[in-house]
């Protein structure tokens, strides 16, 4: 594969992050939710096209949540037929010891920080692990019991990844509208709510001083959030169910500043504190305290809207996280060529 060609890709698994990217060159083997996605994934994991040495450039799996067994809609991965067929191509846990011409990319996109057993095949199995929500220790990723010294050496190929923004968002990103707020947060408090319950009490205090503080306690269409992100110098971003979330990226590409809770996790070209977001800390009333120093310096806001929007249009659309995602699979497969 020459630098600049589009790479081949076979995909498989609960998203298709690449067939919308490069949809030409991305065959999609689709294992959601959706029974009927499922039918035939065996005889088209069986096919002599998927299983020719040389027909992708990589192979891209997602792993399941939970384990195969638990979801009646991956049921057919059970069988024998399917279960081999997964083997031939590296990405089951039980193929994991044959040879691979394809490099094998993993992105495990899951909220919560664990890699449970369920996934380990994957990991061994693997070039470059991709993990959302990597804590800073990787070690932690894999419950104490369980760290065998394959599993250790395997987390040595484990790589932070964010969610990035797909092209759907990008294109009802509104042109630059004029700041009529200072703060702007849409959302429920129910994920990570001794986070979002406190800092709603903060902001609440910060209206009452005067501050223009835009809250809504409801998720909001995708093209009124992003109107009103972009008529917002900060957005409030607190983590959710994970600490990455879709927000953070949002907020920065409609040119409003994010105001993120500290993070707790590993980050992929992250938004630089001071730069392009500011980060609080959760104790007392530190979103406060940071949203007024903010507030001081409306033009270096300006200035940091604009420098989050090119970080984040460089580094966290779905095409970005792709060229890196392949980019990495193929330099880590390199050494061991």
């Amino acid at each position: 594969m020459t630098p600049s060609a589009t790479p081949r890709v076979l995909e498989v698994g609960e998203s298709c992050l690449f067939k919308q990217t490069w949809p030409e060159t991305t065959r999609l083997l689709y294992a959601g939710p959706d029974r009927r996605a499922v039918a035939g994934l065996a005889d088209r994991l069986y096919s002599p096209t998927a299983r020719s040495p040389g027909a992708f450039d990589i192979t891209v799996v997602y792993p399941p949540l939970e384990p195969p067994w638990a979801r009646d809609t991956l049921l057919r991965l059970l069988r024998r037929r399917e279960v081999a067929a997964m083997a031939a191509l590296g990405v089951a846990a039980w193929g994991m010891g044959r040879p691979r011409a394809t490099p094998l990319a993993v992105l495990d996109m899951h909220d919560e920080s664990e890699i449970p057993p369920h996934r380990f095949g994957l990991l061994l199995a693997c070039d470059v692990y991709f993990k959302r929500e990597l804590p800073a220790d990787p070690r932690k990723c894999v419950r104490r019991a369980w760290r065998s010294p394959p599993i250790l050496a395997a987390l040595d190929r484990v790589r932070p990844l964010s969610l990035g923004l797909p092209p759907h968002v990008l294109d009802c990103v509104p042109p630059p509208l004029g700041k009529t707020t200072d703060l702007f947060f849409a959302g429920a408090s129910g994920h990570a709510p001794a986070i979002r319950g406190a800092g709603i009490g903060q902001l609440e205090a910060l209206a009452a001083q005067g501050v223009r503080v835009d809250l809504v306690r409801e998720r909001l269409p995708i093209g009124a959030f992003l109107e009103r992100c972009a008529r917002a110098r900060l957005t409030w971003s607190p983590e959710g169910l994970g600490w990455d979330c879709f927000r953070h990226y949002e907020a920065a590409a409609c040119r409003s500043v994010p105001v993120i809770n500290q993070p707790g996790v590993r980050r992929y070209q992250p938004l630089r504190d001071g730069e392009h977001a500011f980060y609080y800390p959760v104790e007392g009333d530190g979103l406060a305290r940071i949203v007024r120093a903010a507030l001081a310096a409306p033009d270096r806001l300006a200035a940091m809207g604009e420098a989050a929007r090119q970080h984040v249009l460089a580094h966290h659309t779905h095409a970005a996280l792709c060229r890196h995602v392949v980019q990495t699979c193929l330099a880590a497969r390199q050494p061991r060529a």
